[in-house]
């Protein structure tokens, strides 16, 4: 509880006086703010196909692999819909989006409903998306959109990070960003794939004790020179590699980072082309 107007002895202000915050913002629930952006039957089966896809790339079954394309927020919602036209006719490959947006300053109730609305309009145009997980209470406002969340590397090793994505419903891809931190990334699929007992944000409000079952559906995004270890992997690059030892063998996908639909277009029209990519699964 925060004191208003305490003063110790001293007639200096005590402990909880001290860590009053600068300002308190109520949020609504998550089923509050669902109802005022549902997602429709359309919706729901264009995350439910991102889903199936992914954990099918992750487990190395069917002949389909996964593109990870990220792309900028208002690149992404401005061409959809050219971008599901493109993916339709691509053969051996499904997709998932990742939107690149800018920091927000908050997490308030506006910026929540915003960022659902713009995932809804994604899902409209049949594509799918994945969330890169920082703020832990979000998902319980986005789950439901999301098909794939991905940990970077600035919270691979945090440990609550680790336990909610033990319980979330889609596959989690794990980015160590430099060698140094891919034997973390390895150990942090084992941490998601194992039951945890931790607190969390319910669809009403409430914070309530969940007890996860282990999310089997982790890979890990190897960047160059990185080597699997036998975990399942994504290869992550901004453009093609030159070098043969830069791609890992038998991998269930790839990311491509791009300014535009277009551009992502070409530049994996060149990797189609490529010995590399005709031999990397």
């Amino acid at each position: 509880m925060y004191s208003e107007s305490s003063k110790g002895m001293d007639d200096g202000p005590d402990s909880a006086q001290a860590a009053e915050p600068m300002g308190l913002r109520r949020l609504p629930s998550p089923r509050e703010l669902m109802a005022d952006a549902m997602a429709d039957d359309r919706a729901r089966e264009t995350v439910a196909r991102g889903r199936r896809l992914t954990q099918a790339a992750i487990a190395g079954a069917g002949t389909r692999r996964l593109l990870l394309l990220r792309l900028p927020l208002p690149a992404l919602l401005e061409q959809a819909e050219q971008l599901s036209a493109w993916l339709s006719r691509e053969e051996g490959w499904g997709v998932l989006v990742q939107p690149l947006a800018a920091a927000t300053t908050g997490r308030g109730r506006q910026a929540l409903l915003e960022q659902r609305r713009a995932y809804l309009q994604c899902l409209a145009a049949g594509v799918p998306l994945a969330h890169v997980l920082i703020q832990l209470n979000e998902m319980a406002y986005l789950s439901d959109l999301v098909s794939a969340v991905l940990l970077p590397p600035t919270v691979i090793e945090s440990q609550i990070h680790r336990e909610l994505a033990s319980a979330l419903p889609c596959p989690v891809l794990l980015e160590p960003g430099d060698a140094d931190k891919l034997q973390i990334a390895r150990d942090a699929r084992q941490a998601v794939a194992a039951s945890h007992r931790f607190p969390m944000l319910l669809s009403e409000g409430r914070v309530g004790l969940v007890e996860s079952a282990g999310n089997p559906d982790g890979a890990v995004l190897l960047g160059p020179g990185m080597l699997p270890g036998g975990a399942p992997h994504l290869l992550a690059f901004d453009d093609a590699p030159e070098r043969d030892e830069d791609w890992a063998p038998t991998c269930s996908g790839l990311t491509l980072t791009a300014s535009s639909v277009a551009a992502a277009q070409r530049r994996f029209e060149r990797w189609r082309t490529s010995d590399l990519l005709a031999t990397a699964g």
